[in-house]
């Protein structure tokens, strides 16, 4: 509304008068740390940036072809001279990616593009995807083995998996989820292996056997805190051993909505170690931030869990 109506120039003059505002704003804010100034002022210029080396995008209709550069050769003078451009926190601006789009499209011979700037565009459809919450398929994973950055291949496949887990999570709701652990993870990150996928949640961790009677009641005790729980950011994972045959173990679990993994043998007494699982049914209660809140053996109550597992969520 402020804009659409605006010569070039005095939007360029909007623009600027509002930036320099902000900027002033962010300088001579006191009690904000360095690391914290540097990051506003990297995404405060480069939205700045954007502002005006897009503005065709914002308000030209049909008086500029989109080939040139609006309103002069010196229209982009000050937004050369941002400090952001040759500052090695470039990368940590919320809108890098659009920059390098426009630095490509307007400015190559006033900007050199980095070596990342082709892997982006080979992930940019790949992080859509994840943004809108869907799991990376085969064919996408490929796609990755082209990005040359180790690091961003890494984080992309850290946000996959934390999507996958969230998928998980929500079927895992209305029923059965089945994990298949790697034999290969060693003994100290196995729990971190299961459980990691659903940091920010609160993880109820149940060792049981098909074959444990206490085990079975407790499925039934714990189905009404299971409907209560609906909607909040609780998950349940059910271990298991070898002595759970696969087949009846595969039969019971149709009726347990959650997620389920069948450990080998080494992995179940690794795991019964590390957490002093004595008898089953055992339990952890495992935090948003992946620490072990509490711990019993056998079952404690439906009372007990539900008031530890609400108080980890408010932690």
């Amino acid at each position: 509304k402020e804009v659409c109506d605006m010569t070039p120039q005095v939007y360029k003059k909007y623009v600027w008068s509002t930036f320099e505002k902000a900027r002033t704003g962010i300088r001579r804010h006191k009690k904000m740390s360095e690391a914290c100034r540097t990051f506003l002022l990297t995404n405060l210029e480069m939205e700045a940036f954007l502002a005006l080396a897009n503005y065709e995008v914002v308000l030209a209709q049909g008086t500029h072809s989109p080939s040139e550069k609006p309103a002069g050769k010196h229209y982009f003078d000050e937004i050369m001279q941002l400090d952001f451009i040759h500052s090695p926190y470039a990368p940590y601006g919320h809108y890098y990616p659009l920059y390098l789009e426009a630095v490509e499209k307007w400015f190559t011979d006033q900007i050199s593009l980095p070596a990342i700037r082709q892997d982006l565009k080979l992930a940019s459809p790949i992080c859509e995807k994840l943004l809108s919450m869907k799991p990376l398929t085969a064919a996408d994973f490929r796609l990755l083995d082209g990005l040359k950055e180790p690091l961003l291949r890494r984080h992309i496949a850290i946000v996959n998996r934390s999507v996958e887990a969230e998928a998980e999570r929500l079927r895992a709701k209305s029923g059965a989820v089945i994990r298949n652990l790697d034999a290969a993870v060693p003994a100290e990150k196995l729990m971190p292996a299961l459980t990691d996928a659903y940091r920010g949640s609160v993880v109820l961790v149940d060792f049981w056997a098909t074959w444990c009677g206490p085990c079975r009641r407790s499925f039934k005790a714990l189905h009404p805190l299971k409907k209560q729980l609906e909607g909040k950011e609780v998950v349940f994972l059910y271990l298991t051993g070898p002595d759970s045959p696969e087949g009846a173990w595969k039969a019971a679990i149709k009726e347990m909505n959650g997620v389920h993994c069948r450990l080998a043998e080494q992995q179940w007494k690794a795991l019964c170690a590390q957490f002093h699982i004595t008898g089953i049914p055992g339990y952890l209660v495992i935090g948003r931030n992946g620490k072990v809140l509490h711990h019993h053996i056998g079952f404690p109550g439906v009372a007990l869990l539900r008031s530890e597992l609400l108080g980890a969520l408010d932690d």
